[in-house]
């Protein structure tokens, strides 16, 4: 492997190169920090600019990851994680403008794990287009989403959220040294990396910083989507701590190893409290933001998988699972009604009859309790989110649905699940390549399914369009009509997708507005 030398604004950087499908050859940067570590006192904050370095900065290994449990269950990462990956098919010569379109991608994982490994994100795929792609890691679980509400500790939440923000600054500075332009970015990733591209649309921080964005199976209008404020209570009581002001406990959270403070979950992105001493992240409801067309209007893809609800079915989702079937699980916790209630049974009810008819639930129903679960979980939101921004934005909004059922789906290839339909981040395997991906033949249903998968996203990162494709036209959701693709066997244009579940939805919401 050639080893390559760029000079970016902190210092020199010695990256490699490698292959993509087509046997082209990739330029490759791994471990670029943007970031300086967030240890000791900047641990829980906000992140800090990274620091110039001397001499040349070895960029062939992954950067750590952020110190999380992975899905196997180990434990893996680091406090300093603030690293990210470039990938470019061509460095540029001196006084070039010839300058190529950004893809930035946001790994998911619940906000509490994931990385930008590029042994699970590899750019073989998407290098085949004519892009820059820039891949990150960003702070997880109580490291990235711990707050407090004393306002003079700088602890005010979303860290992890404004690591991505200062990635993006970083892509500003430096990504025409790969040969990419900071005018044409796009964001995209896919659950909580979906999840936080919506925020970023809806963060005053994000302005100017990127002008599409890709949201896989996330939106800020899932049920998952936002955690709570003052999360650094709950923690200090999980802790034992002896104390209860924020002030000690902060000092006290700050003291213990990384280890005792990241491997506690609920947290994420919440809407901070008003301050002047710092800029915040997220400072409204998401879709009063959307309603009132306060957000950054850029050209949108938002979709999901035919059946996300599959993950819910993975081995160790299932050995957690009540072998009582409880329905008002799934009446939407934003409703406000106490479990119990007559409200909330009512919908429950609704619930029964709609998804079952008149069988009885069983929890071992695993195909209609993952349909519930999709819609529950993932569609009704990205739902909403959709028909919202048609309303207030005037920037092209794509809709689609991911029904390929092949060797490429990740979630049910690694837990050897049964069901019909594409599972939650089963499109995965379609954009990256990773260790598991085998050789495909071109005329496979998998490869010509990368080949499109890849076409589609690398020209709305182009244009704003993700069209032309195949004897088929993608066209946008308008306030009348929700147009979608389908992104199957055979790519598909059609309207109004799982139209009889999402009438569904839209009836007991309407219940829920006053008279």
């Amino acid at each position: 492997m050639e080893k390559v030398i760029v000079q970016i604004e902190e210092g020199a950087l010695k990256g490699t190169t490698r292959t993509d499908i087509n046997g082209r050859t990739i330029y490759s940067f791994l471990g670029i920090p943007y970031a300086k570590p967030p240890v000791g006192e900047l641990r829980f904050k906000a992140p800090q600019p990274p620091e110039k370095w001397i001499g040349v900065r070895n960029a062939t290994a992954n950067g750590n990851g952020c110190y999380s449990r992975n899905m196997l269950n180990m434990i893996t990462g680091s406090e300093d994680c603030l690293f990210l990956n470039v990938f470019t098919p061509e460095l540029p010569a001196e006084n070039t403008n010839s300058l190529k379109p950004v893809m930035l991608w946001i790994h998911g994982g619940g906000y509490t794990s994931g990385s930008s490994d590029i042994k699970v994100y590899g750019p073989d795929f998407l290098l085949t287009e004519d892009i820059v792609l820039v891949t990150i890691n960003y702070r997880l679980g109580v490291l990235g989403f711990l707050s407090l509400d004393d306002q003079e500790l700088s602890v005010p939440g979303n860290a992890g959220c404004k690591d991505i923000i200062m990635a993006l600054k970083w892509v500003q500075r430096n990504i025409t040294s790969f040969g990419g332009d900071p005018n044409n970015v796009t964001v995209f990733g896919e659950s909580a990396g979906g999840a936080v591209v919506h925020l970023l649309m809806l963060s005053p921080m994000a302005e100017g910083l990127f002008h599409k964005g890709i949201a896989q199976s996330g939106s800020a209008l899932n049920v998952w989507s936002l955690g709570k404020s003052n999360s650094a209570k709950q923690l200090a009581e999980i802790l034992q701590c002896p104390h209860t002001d924020d002030k000690d406990i902060l000092n006290f959270l700050q003291s213990l190893p990384d280890h005792s403070v990241n491997l506690v979950r609920p947290v994420g992105p919440i809407i901070e409290k008003a301050s002047g001493k710092e800029p915040a992240f997220l400072t409204e409801n998401p879709l009063e933001l959307i309603l009132k067309g306060k957000y950054h209007k850029v050209p949108l893809i938002m979709g999901y998988t035919s059946n996300e609800g599959i993950f819910f079915e993975t081995p160790e989702k299932r050995k957690k699972r009540s072998k009582v079937v409880d329905l008002e699980r799934y009446v939407p916790h934003f409703y406000e009604l106490a479990k119990g209630s007559e409200g909330s049974k009512e919908i429950a009810n609704s619930i029964q009859t709609f998804y079952f008819g008149d069988d009885v639930p069983d929890v071992e129903d695993r195909e209609r309790f993952s349909i519930i679960n999709t819609d529950t979980y993932f569609l009704r939101g990205i739902y909403t989110s959709v028909r919202s921004h048609s309303i207030t934005s005037k920037q092209p909004i794509y809709l689609y649905r991911f029904s390929v059922d092949a060797r490429l789906n990740l979630i049910k290839k690694f837990a050897n699940i049964s069901l019909k339909g594409a599972g939650h981040a089963d499109d995965l395997g379609y954009l990256f390549k990773t260790l598991m991906t085998p050789n495909l033949p071109e005329d496979s249903v998998e490869m010509i399914t990368v080949r499109r998968f890849v076409k589609l996203w690398t020209n709305f990162a182009k244009t704003g369009d993700p069209n032309p494709i195949e004897g088929v036209t993608w066209n946008p959701v308008t306030m009348r009509e929700l147009n979608f693709l389908d992104i199957g066997p055979e790519l598909v244009s059609d309207v109004n997708p799982d139209n009889d579940r999402m009438t569904f939805w839209n009836n007991v919401e309407m219940k829920m507005i006053p008279s």
